[in-house]
């Protein structure tokens, strides 16, 4: 098979802030680019509501070199107000039969060359939008990397059905130099879509293969998303296991006695408790209904996949059973707390009949 022209799309999302003010994004930030909200142009918004579109901008050219050989890329970022930063590096390859452009793509996707002119990119946007972001990080320690392998014009037709005659499709699907066996290609049919003869969407954990002529934002928008909450997911888990940490050292150090009972010191620690958990609820619930999925749509079930083969909702339900247990822990130190009390105050009782039944008989 003969590719006469296709995109490679290179992703990485960072997490850099707790918030960005998408209102506070001008053209005056990006050397006079208009940045835009970009919401989904071919799906009917009452099916897939994106309910906090980002903000895009295009950031033009840039040279790359990839093995020995200098490459175009076109640079874009998009800014969820989660916090995020996605850039996208799109390089066009012409004219290459499949094996030529799987070995290509597999190349250019190995090395630590993307990784800097990512890595540049992202500090110089940061500096440029350093006004809009709400807690900055100053390092991003949570990222996604994700590519998109969209086949825009071939020789024959590419289907669904055609997968398991393509070994090199196979390769690319997952990243490997060396060809696959056939048990692999199964298991990537198992994540095939196709709407029309002429499309095929074939969805792995780190990339996508596309074929589709027309406009693929859509799907790559969707496909962002994805990545986004899976992005947030892991790091709302690091940040509750790290607050859960120091709530357990707290009480770790707490020790029972008439002063600690009195100090109110259980109490702050039990209102933080209670905090910690509205916090991640309310962090879990903004995450989660950043698209709301009316009906069954084409490009709802492929979004959907993308979110079972990343697994968000098991990061998820991790967060959901530590604030089970959390809850279960301020009710046992409320019972506790409440119960030594109550015995400090019997013992208080006690003592004071003891004091008055002696000033009687004295």
């Amino acid at each position: 098979m003969f590719i006469e022209t296709a995109d490679i799309v290179f992703l990485r999302l960072y997490d850099v802030a707790d918030e960005i003010r998408l209102d506070r994004l001008s053209g005056n930030l990006f050397s006079g680019r208009l940045p835009f909200r970009q919401g989904l142009v071919r799906v009917d918004n009452q099916s897939i509501d994106l309910v906090r579109p980002p903000s895009a901008v295009e950031l033009g050219p840039q040279s790359w070199v990839v093995g020995g050989e200098r490459v175009e890329v076109h640079l874009s970022a998009r800014f969820f107000d989660f916090g995020v930063i996605s850039l996208g590096a799109t390089a066009t390859l012409k004219d290459l039969d499949l094996d030529q452009f799987t070995d290509r793509a597999v190349q250019m996707s190995l090395g630590p060359d993307l990784d800097r002119l990512f890595e540049n990119e992202l500090r110089t946007l940061m500096d440029s939008v350093s006004e809009t972001l709400v807690d900055r990080r100053e390092a991003a320690r949570f990222s996604e990397e994700y590519t998109l392998y969209v086949v825009r014009k071939t020789s024959e037709p590419v289907t669904k059905s055609d997968l398991r005659e393509l070994p090199a499709l196979i390769r690319l699907i997952f990243g490997e130099k060396k060809p696959l066996s056939r048990q692999q290609a199964h298991l990537a049919l198992e994540n095939a879509f196709s709407y029309t003869a002429d499309d095929l969407v074939i969805l792995n954990y780190n990339n996508a293969f596309l074929v589709e002529e027309g406009d693929y934002a859509d799907l790559r928008l969707l496909l962002e998303y994805a990545n986004v909450q899976l992005l947030e997911a892991r790091y709302y888990d690091d940040l509750l296991n790290r607050r859960l940490e120091r709530l357990f050292k707290d009480l770790g150090e707490t020790r029972w006695g008439v002063t600690s009972v009195f100090s109110g010191k259980m109490s702050r620690i039990a209102r933080t408790a209670m905090q910690l958990i509205l916090e991640t609820e309310l962090m879990t619930d903004h995450l989660t209904s950043a698209v709301r999925v009316t009906e069954d749509v084409y490009y709802a079930q492929i979004y959907n996949r993308a979110l079972q083969l990343f697994r968000t909702k098991a990061w998820l339900n991790r967060m959901d059973e530590k604030l089970r247990a959390m809850r279960e822990t301020v009710e046992l130190l409320n019972q506790e707390f409440t119960s030594r009390r109550a015995e400090v105050l019997e013992w208080i009782i006690i003592i004071l009949i003891a004091v008055e039944v002696v000033r009687i008989f004295l």
